[in-house]
């Protein structure tokens, strides 16, 4: 058999060693451009959902299919690529568009959404809720067909400026009132250690008063 002196092992090393490092890196770059690749799904939130969906104003920039969720809702992620295929599938004919609600309360609200995901589709001054098969198959034919048998529902009116600010102030006054009550409890708190350190001063200096009062009747 051949004799493999140290160099050649060495170098042989570094030659599968270079090569695993190009295969890594090949791989690395195929998954970043799957990541970049741009997606068709609209990303709304509190500022722009009524100026892009003009969901109670007349709806002339046409037909909304909207998922509500929420960043750690596991049915969420698990919809996510099926909301990416209808999302190109439906374009040109409806916006397919997400919110996450724990970052814009404010639709939330407005829509009460209590529930993870939450899928609506808004068309002609109405909107239905999708309650089917989380495929893209399923939603497209809800959206272009079957949703007109869906259960027909009034469409939330967007917050006015009045409404936005009488909502600050109510958070502001709920903050108050919470550093209020922790302030209260803390005073309680300090001063029941107060009492209690009092008494077990009190405890611990006894004897010692005690002998004194003692010694001195002695003298």
């Amino acid at each position: 058999a051949e004799y493999m002196g140290d160099d050649s092992r060495i170098s042989l090393m570094f030659r599968w060693f270079g090569l695993a490092v190009i295969l890594v890196g090949v791989f690395a770059s195929e998954g970043t451009g799957a990541e970049q690749k741009q997606s068709d799904v609209i990303v709304l939130d509190d500022n722009n959902f009524e100026h892009d969906t003009q969901a109670s104003s007349g709806m002339t920039t046409g037909s909304w299919f909207i998922e509500f969720y929420a960043p750690w809702c596991g049915h969420c992620k698990a919809l996510a690529p099926e909301w990416e295929k209808l999302a190109t599938e439906l374009k040109g004919q409806v916006n397919v568009a997400k919110i996450d609600t724990t970052a814009n309360p404010e639709t939330q609200r407005r829509f009460n959404v209590t529930s993870f995901p939450t899928i609506k589709f808004f068309t002609n001054g109405a909107m239905y809720a999708f309650r089917g098969t989380r495929t893209a198959a399923d939603m497209k034919k809800f959206a272009l067909e079957t949703y007109a048998s869906a259960t027909k529902e009034t469409i939330p009116k967007a917050p006015t400026f009045e409404d936005k600010v009488r909502r600050h102030v109510e958070v502001v006054i709920h903050d108050l009132e919470e550093l209020y009550n922790i302030r209260k409890a803390a005073a309680s708190v300090v001063i029941s250690l107060s009492v209690l350190f009092g008494f077990v001063l009190g405890r611990l200096t006894a004897p010692r008063r005690a002998k004194a009062g003692e010694d001195k009747k002695k003298q």
